[in-house]
Order: C-alpha cells, then sequence, then structure tokens
C-alpha cells in the first residue's frame, strides 16, 4: 500500500448571545463550571487553549473559527463552497490558469490605522509556507508555486499546476507585515496579541480562562450590532457542550453525532453547517463477483437513501450520487440517480445469471454444477454510529432479496487492520475532503492510488483531464463527465455529505448563514 493511499486509510472513520457577564470560575478536581450572571450583553462563546493567536502557525480549529472574527481571508467560499474574492477585489488568470493576477480591495486597513498592502499578501505566503508542523493553512496553498508584489495593491502568484483556476488555494487570512515580521515566535508579543482587518479587534487575553474581542470600528464592511465577544478557554468538546446547554455560551457548532446527544435543557435555534464529509459503501475489486457492475448496480438501489438520512443523520445529511456535495457549484445537477427497489435489485441478479432457491429462499451462484449461497462479509467501524445504522439497514435489505451478509462490527483498529489486509466484500467509510479538489486517492488507478483495486482507464482519463484544465468553465465540463462515468461504473455507492450543526442562543437573529471552515461568517449581520 503506498503512503497516499495509506493516508487515505486513516482518515475514512474517525472525521452566542446572551445577557450575562461572563465570570467563569473552572474547578479543576471537580471539571465543574459555576457561571454568575452580570447582564452585561456579551456574545460569548470557546476555543481551546492557544498556543498561538497568529493565524497562518495555529494548528488548532478551535482556534482558527475565533482567529476568523480578527482576520480576513484574500478569497472566502459562498453558499455553494465557490471561492469569491474578500480581500481581493479581482482576479485574473493567465498562462492557460497556471498564474494569476490578484487586485486588493482599496481602503482595507488594519485595525491600528496601517493600510493593506500586496506586501502583506507577500508575507502572509511566506510565514505559511515556512512554518513547521501541520498549521491549517498549508495544504491550501501547496500549489503556490511562487508569488511577486506588481504594486503596492496588486500581486501575481504562479501556480504548480492549472487545477482549472479555481481559487481555492486563495482561502487563507492575511496578516499585517509591519506587525508581524519581527513577532513571528511563540515568545513574542505579537504572538498573543494579534492585529487584524476582521469585524472585531482583540482587547486582552488571560491564560487558561479567556479572551476578549470587540467591535472593529475600521471594519471594511458593516458593522457588527453585537459589539462585544467574550472567548472562554475551554478544554475538551464535553465542557463546550456542557457550557452551550447551561446557557453559558450562545453559539456551538456540533458534528451530527454529537447534535444527537443535545438533551434540550435549554430553548435553542440551529442552522445546518456544509461539510465536505462524505460517507459511501465501498467495494473490494478482488472479489470477482464484485467486479459485475450489475452486482453493484443492485445493490446500490437495495438503499433507501431517504429513509436512512431521517433515521441515522437525523436529517442532517444531503443525499448525494456523486463524490461532490450536491450543495456545491462543482455538483452535476444532470446526474441520474439509482432509486430504492428491491425487486428490482433481485432481478439484476438473476440477469447475472444467479439463481434463487425457493427452499432456502437464497441466490445462489451455480459453478460446475454446484451451486452455492450469496454471502458477502460487510465491516463498519463501531464508533461511527451513522454508518452502523446504515450497514443494518443494509444486511436487512440485500438479505430479503436473497443474500446472506456477514455483518462484522468491530473497533477502528480492527477495522483499519481487516481493510488493509483486504479482509471484506463491503465496507462502510467515509472521506472528509479538503477544499482543494483531487480526486486521485479515491479514484485513480495509473498509480495504484486506491487501494480497494478499482481500475477504469476512461476514469483515469478523466482525472488528468481535470487535473490540466485551463479555466472553471474547462474544469465544470471535465469534472461533469467524471461524475457521469463514476455513476455509470459504480465504484462505491455514494450516500449523502453530512451537514454539521451551529447551535445558538434564540435571541440571535439576523441573516445567519454559516459556511463550511467558518461557523461565524456573517457575523457582521448578526442581531440580538
Amino acid at each position: 500500500m503506498n503512503k497516499r493511499a495509506l493516508l487515505l486509510l486513516l482518515i475514512f472513520i474517525l472525521v452566542g448571545c446572551n445577557n450575562r457577564e461572563d465570570d467563569i470560575q473552572i474547578n479543576e478536581e471537580k471539571n465543574e463550571i459555576t457561571y454568575i450572571p452580570n447582564n452585561t450583553g456579551k456574545l460569548s462563546i470557546s476555543m481551546r487553549p492557544p498556543k498561538t493567536l497568529n493565524p497562518l502557525i495555529n494548528q488548532d480549529v478551535t482556534v482558527d473559527n475565533v482567529l476568523k472574527l480578527i482576520f480576513e481571508p484574500l478569497f472566502t467560499l459562498d453558499n455553494k463552497l465557490k471561492p469569491i474574492p474578500n480581500l481581493a477585489s479581482s482576479i485574473e488568470y493567465l498562462d492557460n490558469g497556471r498564474s494569476a493576477i490578484i487586485h486588493l480591495n482599496q481602503g482595507i486597513s488594519w485595525s491600528d490605522g496601517t493600510s493593506l498592502s500586496a506586501e502583506d499578501v507577500i508575507f502572509s505566503l511566506n510565514v505559511i509556507k515556512s512554518a513547521s508542523g501541520s498549521t491549517i493553512y498549508k495544504e491550501i496553498v501547496s500549489n503556490i508555486s511562487g508569488y511577486s508584489a506588481i504594486d503596492n495593491s496588486t500581486v501575481k502568484i504562479n501556480f504548480y499546476n492549472s487545477n482549472g483556476a479555481l481559487g481555492y488555494e486563495l482561502c487563507f487570512p492575511i496578516i499585517p507585515e509591519h506587525y508581524y515580521k519581527n513577532g513571528l515566535s511563540l515568545n513574542s508579543t505579537q504572538n498573543m496579541k494579534p492585529i487584524g482587518n476582521g469585524p472585531f479587534e482583540f482587547q486582552n487575553y488571560v491564560t487558561v480562562k479567556e479572551m476578549n474581542l470587540t467591535t472593529n470600528s475600521s471594519y471594511f464592511k458593516n458593522q457588527p450590532s453585537i459589539k462585544d465577544i467574550n472567548v472562554i478557554i475551554s478544554s475538551d468538546d464535553e465542557t463546550d457542550f456542557y457550557s452551550f446547554d447551561q446557557g453559558i455560551t450562545g453559539a456551538l457548532e456540533e458534528s451530527l453525532t454529537d447534535w444527537g446527544k443535545f438533551g434540550g435543557s435549554r430553548k435553542v435555534s440551529y442552522n445546518s453547517v456544509l461539510t465536505n464529509y462524505f460517507d459511501f459503501i465501498g467495494f473490494n475489486f478482488r472479489n470477482y463477483i464484485l467486479q459485475d457492475v450489475k452486482v453493484r448496480e443492485a445493490i446500490a438501489i437495495s438503499l433507501n437513501k431517504e429513509k436512512l438520512v431521517n433515521d441515522a443523520y437525523l436529517g442532517q445529511g444531503l443525499i448525494t450520487e456523486s463524490f461532490i456535495n450536491p450543495k456545491s457549484w462543482l455538483y452535476n445537477k444532470e446526474l441520474g440517480a439509482y432509486n430504492y427497489n428491491l425487486k428490482q435489485a433481485r432481478q439484476l441478479f438473476l440477469q447475472s445469471n444467479y439463481k434463487f432457491n425457493d427452499q432456502t429462499k437464497k441466490l445462489q451462484k451455480v459453478v460446475s454444477g454446484v451451486a452455492t449461497d450469496l454471502k458477502f462479509k460487510v465491516i463498519v467501524n463501531e464508533e461511527n454510529s451513522e454508518r452502523v445504522k446504515i450497514a443494518h439497514v443494509l444486511k436487512t435489505n440485500l438479505e430479503s432479496i436473497g443474500i446472506t451478509i456477514d455483518l462484522v462490527v468491530v473497533d477502528f483498529d480492527t477495522y483499519s487492520r481487516m481493510l488493509q489486509s483486504h479482509d471484506f466484500d463491503l465496507f462502510l467509510g467515509g472521506v472528509n475532503f479538503s477544499n482543494y479538489p483531487d480526486f486521485d486517492f479515491l479514484l485513480g488507478s495509473s498509480n495504484g492510488n486506491n487501494y480497494f483495486y478499482y481500475s477504469n482507464n476512461y476514469v483515469d482519463e478523466l482525472l488528468s483531464n481535470l487535473k490540466h484544465s485551463a479555466n472553471s468553465e474547462e474544469y465544470l465540463v471535465n469534472l461533469n463527465q467524471l461524475q457521469q462515468a463514476v455513476l455509470d461504473d459504480i465504484p462505491f455507492i455514494s450516500i449523502a455529505f453530512r451537514q454539521n450543526i451551529l447551535l445558538l442562543d434564540p435571541s440571535i437573529k439576523g441573516d445567519i448563514s454559516p459556511r463550511k471552515n467558518n461557523i461565524y461568517y456573517g457575523i457582521n449581520n448578526w442581531t440580538y
């Protein structure tokens, strides 16, 4: 197994406003939080203890969520997951998408009054590129090969691959060079006293207790209605949940699994948050039976996806026939669907020369005059409750048409070993795609990238075309063809993209539109 395939294997599993003063007392021995209300009207949220408040060298997602309130990105994602200019005003692609000229918005300043400049962009890229460890934005800029300032408000960026000139590699925050150029170490003053250009500016940080933000009067968009934010330093997800449940904090993002735990101790409102977390059923193509596309289609139409979304995902899943989020601008809306039909599923097996034994009620394969019951081993990891539910539905439905299913529910380590040793026929799996579109690891066979031994020369050709798309229009044509080819050949059964939940104090109103990787997007349009 190559390194890329091993990485894929590892990622398959295990993907507010209130009228109160935020004086929090923590009893470390009992892990209890005591809340003392004082009616100041601050929005309270939480994050982990930060090692840095510099967004470009930070490695913690909860800290990154909060730092988005202080720092704005060059480009951001719209509600269809499409990159659009933010600090930038426009972009021109050259050399078949291998380079870009980016023009910055005029009149944007940092909270200390200094103007945003092209040198800030260059400096920010240098910081991201040279940062050690798994920082939040390092992968995003991996396709950027070089960059330079043309003038004070114009930057040229070069790319290793054109990749359709989509702009995903430009979705990173900018920091001011004049402030950070001599303050990038963890011990520097600047490290824990950030200066940004977002809707809020830093006031103070009390180690292991809290950080306070206030409205940035020089913010280049409309001023927030919420004037102050108190960020409580929290030790873990459980404490985050308890704080929200008790009304200590007013906003909290939860995954699908954790959303099911919410007991309703307080009234809340919630908004769905798009993710790139994709659940699917994979095949072991070493099993010659599963090399028959009719067999794979029969299994595909054995699932009632609408019922699965309601039952397994609590309604917070987007049914998909593709490996692209159906709300994304990249989704092929002309795709057909494998509709739930158990009767037709059995007929497809019969068309593939299987026999149905009326006495045993089993589908059988006859080889050299010997009839053998059709049997599949299905594996799923027990930690993922949604996939376990899907696996049980799959087992029930396939057994109803005459297939014996050996459902193996195991811990993650055992599951991983079984995947590596190909000790399965089908598996419940998932991928949390990065923003930057790359599907070779899931579909490519020319270099042995996918580990379930799927191989299709036409799919490989389309993957290559995708990489060499000169512009977004060409990229969309190639991606639509790839989605159709995958739907036709069924290398896996697409189930759904999960959605996270942004829980809010019900007094928070306004245009609430959380985005993937920015749950506080548009917070300047919130009111309470």
